[in-house]
């Protein structure tokens, strides 16, 4: 676990993944609505 760097971007990109998948859950949603 010594490449922190690698892993905080590993986090960060998942992190803005997730954020961008739960827009589009949410978008998705709004139209079932």
């Amino acid at each position: 676990m010594k490449e922190t760097g690698n892993m905080d971007h590993g986090v960060r990109a998942v992190a803005r993944e997730g954020h961008e998948m739960k827009k589009r859950c949410q978008g998705e949603i709004a139209d079932h609505a």
